[in-house]
């Protein structure tokens, strides 16, 4: 994201510098295949997810495109991961991954993203229920339709 931030005043190097980011993501993102699941539980999906989110969002907000990390097979599933490891008193604990309620911020840029209004009217649910604030990014990837799917 380094990199993103300067693109403008320095593009050919920067340019080389997010080739070669997109080529060391490409090697891991593949492990969302086949339906979105993380191989190593919640905790590291949540991990995992939040960075690739970071990254694909700046990207398209500084280059216009994520290179089709997106379109990796398995990751347009991947937010419904924590729905279906969500239980009544947190997150099945899987692995080495704690219990504790998640309410990730990724969830809403991937609703978005993905188109699925249902996903992004979770998050929502969640925050409530857990009595959690939600993050400023959450207020960047928010659609109306979110509230009502």
């Amino acid at each position: 994201m380094g990199a993103a931030a300067i693109y403008d005043s320095n593009p050919e190097f920067c340019a080389d510098i997010i080739a070669n980011c997109v080529r060391s993501v490409e090697r891991v993102i593949c492990n969302y295949y086949p339906e979105g699941a993380w191989m190593e539980g919640t905790g590291y999906w949540h991990y995992a997810t939040t960075y690739c989110v970071n990254l694909m969002a700046t990207l398209e907000s500084v280059v216009g495109t994520d290179f089709n990390l997106s379109k990796t097979k398995g990751f347009e599933n991947t937010g419904m991961y924590s729905v279906e490891t969500e239980g009544p008193n947190g997150t099945i604990g899987e692995h080495d991954s704690g219990t504790s309620k998640m309410t990730p911020y990724c969830n809403m840029y991937l609703a978005g993203k993905f188109n699925d209004p249902g996903l992004g009217a979770f998050k929502i649910h969640s925050l409530k229920k857990n009595n959690v604030v939600p993050p400023a990014v959450d207020l960047i990837w928010y659609k109306e339709e979110f509230d009502n799917p």
